[in-house]
């Protein structure tokens, strides 16, 4: 399985996101407790090497899960948190940025976690891009903290790309969390400069938001073909294309508490305190990794996997299709007016291309009619998401 650096920590691109760890809603204590830390053990044990979590998804509750879980810590376990959110006593987010506020975050996570220093911590923006003096402020404390040993790398959240310009300019910044995902690309000239900065990028929500029948990812049709015909999940095909995007991508999915908690799938030979549903998991996490893998030796034979990263603008939609339909062993292409797929573009490679010590993404561009992504894809991004 390939890594790649968070901070001074070479991690594994499969990882893990504990957010939806705790009760529904990220808030209040799991359905099961027991099974919640057997999700995390097996987790671990299946390789995993990046945890992403928060003191405020609980709150509280899913950082005293890792701990319970897997303290004492096996080495190099890497540990990423967030701050700058703030739950109140019903669990609705509240955002506050004061450097002092931001201090106090890192030493609860410490605190609850029992660790230190943790691998990084993102400093959660609210969005909008503004750069001003607060931005500055802020910056200036995760810096007061990583260099007092409580962090060992900064962070960013939710940033646009002159955010991430500007504290790049000022200080080391060595991952971004951003939303991204099939469906949604507007942050592919984050990803680009991540890339072309050697900075981890890891998408948040990367199957797709919301859940249910309206997800724009795992509800469309061309994600459910393409996952037919390869034998594989149509959460394995997100995974799949998301890792194939460029060698900086990390992933951190979740499981989900409705399908671990009531419908369990165990594995033969296998019962009890979520060994399965991590097993599972862990199948999706490997099988998305080993295609990664895999594309350098057989990648004629992968190509229908991949998918397109399409720039984003304010004011303009990207496009939400992302997969052509075919045979195994059909080329990635690009639709064109007439419906018939064309041959395969690049795609972000310009930038890897520059960076001699960074492998080439393993990406060919497609797209395909956009009817056959759901109309809610569309209209995703204008719904409130997870705080990621």
């Amino acid at each position: 399985m390939s890594t790649f650096a968070l901070g001074p920590m070479q991690v594994r691109r499969s990882g893990y996101g504990a957010m939806q760890l705790a009760g529904p809603y990220a808030f209040g204590p799991p359905p099961d407790r027991a099974t919640a830390i057997g999700v995390l053990r097996a987790a671990v044990a299946a390789g995993v090497d990046h945890i992403d979590t928060a003191q405020y998804y609980g709150p509280g509750v899913v950082n005293d899960l890792i701990r319970d879980a897997l303290w004492p810590y096996p080495d190099g376990l890497a540990i990423v948190s967030k701050v700058a959110v703030w739950p109140d006593d019903s669990g609705a987010v509240l955002r506050s940025g004061d450097p002092d506020r931001l201090r106090q975050g890192i030493q609860d996570n410490l605190r609850s976690l029992r660790v230190g220093p943790l691998a990084a911590v993102n400093l959660r923006l609210p969005g909008g891009g503004r750069i001003d003096a607060r931005f500055d402020d802020q910056l200036a404390a995760m810096v007061a903290a990583r260099d007092e040993g409580l962090i060992a790398g900064v962070g960013l959240s939710n940033v646009s790309l002159g955010q991430l310009r500007h504290a790049a300019a000022g200080t080391g910044i060595v991952c971004v969390q951003n939303l991204f995902h099939l469906a949604f690309r507007c942050g592919t000239p984050v990803l680009e400069e991540c890339l072309r900065r050697g900075i981890a990028f890891v998408p948040f929500c990367p199957l797709g938001w919301p859940r249910g029948p309206d997800n724009p990812v795992l509800a469309s049709p061309v994600v459910i073909q393409t996952a037919a015909r390869l034998g594989i999940t149509p959460a394995q095909v997100a995974l799949r294309w998301l890792l194939q995007l460029a060698p900086n991508v990390l992933l951190i999915p979740g499981t989900d508490p409705w399908t671990c908690y009531h419908q369990p799938k165990q594995p033969p030979g296998q019962s009890g305190n979520g060994q399965g549903v991590v097993l599972c998991y862990a199948v999706c996490v490997r099988s998305a990794a080993g295609a990664q893998a895999a594309t350098a030796n057989t990648r004629a034979k992968r190509r229908g996997v991949c998918g397109p990263l399409r720039r984003g603008r304010p004011g303009r939609r990207s496009r939400p299709c992302v997969l052509v339909p075919g045979g195994d062993d059909a080329p990635a292409s690009r639709a064109g007016k007439d419906g018939l797929p064309r041959r395969g573009w690049p795609g972000p490679q310009a930038a890897a291309r520059s960076r001699a010590a960074v492998p080439q993404a393993a990406m060919l561009r497609a797209a395909v009619p956009r009817a056959a992504v759901p109309p809610v894809a569309a209209r995703a991004r204008h719904r409130p998401v997870p705080g990621g």
